[in-house]
């Protein structure tokens, strides 16, 4: 049920991963995705490991701007979540990054802190890990079996920045694709429906509008884009 990540603070050890064994040492950042066996060895007295873990339902949630990207950990994300059970993991070499290890450290006391804003500052950190791996190590990254990303990262990313309005035919005159091919793209790639894409990231935005701000249900459903309160509050 969770995305798992480990990140070598200091020290090696194995990763075995059914058929294969990884080796991984000081920087090494692996994700492995949901239902992956593995067994971490570790044999030195001052390794330093981490493991961190996010549960699958809320990850959409966290981090759905990083699925909008056209990038290998965005490919893995999508397939992770819309394509379980094909693969294994992805991992990266950072070494002695110094801005990843003050992201991850950040990271680890957030999970043990409590307050109102905890989970708005984890993600937040989390989301710099994520953007500073995509932007300085994408070259230098391993992934079982190979990943190769597709052309839906620049339709999912539009949908995500237009949800309140976006509609089938708005993407098929922008992507040149006939609706139905539109449909198909969206149901392999995530499982859903556009209807229910959209409708998710409302949901997403509307319960930060409802924890962080003071707006009215009416303002609310105006601001993401439903015509009807009684809908959204049936939905929600």
């Amino acid at each position: 049920d969770y995305v798992e990540v480990y990140f070598i603070m200091r020290g090696t050890c194995l990763a075995r991963l059914q058929d294969s064994v990884v080796r991984l040492s000081s920087g090494d950042m692996l994700f492995l995705a949901p239902g992956a066996k593995h067994l971490l060895e570790s044999f030195e007295k001052d390794n330093f490991i981490l493991d961190m873990s996010v549960r699958v339902s809320s990850f959409e949630d966290l981090f759905l701007k990083q699925l909008t990207y056209d990038s290998i950990l965005s490919a893995f994300f999508r397939k992770i979540l819309y394509d379980q059970g094909t693969l294994k993991y992805v991992l990266f070499h950072t070494g002695e990054d110094p801005l990843i290890r003050q992201a991850i450290k950040n990271v680890a006391m957030e999970t043990s802190a409590r307050g109102v804003y905890n989970e708005i500052v984890y993600t937040s950190w989390v989301n710099i890990i994520f953007s500073v791996l995509l932007r300085k190590y994408y070259e230098d990254v391993e992934t079982d079996p190979p990943l190769d990303n597709n052309d839906f990262s620049r339709i999912l990313k539009y949908i995500s920045d237009h949800y309140d309005t976006v509609t089938l035919d708005e993407l098929s005159q922008r992507f040149s694709y006939s609706k139905p091919h539109i449909c198909n793209l969206i149901r392999d790639n995530t499982g859903r429906t556009l209807t229910a894409l959209v409708n998710a990231q409302k949901l997403t935005r509307a319960e930060m509008l409802l924890e962080t701000t003071d707006y009215s249900m009416e303002e609310i459903t105006e601001m993401i884009g439903f015509t009807s309160a009684d809908y959204f509050i049936r939905l929600f």
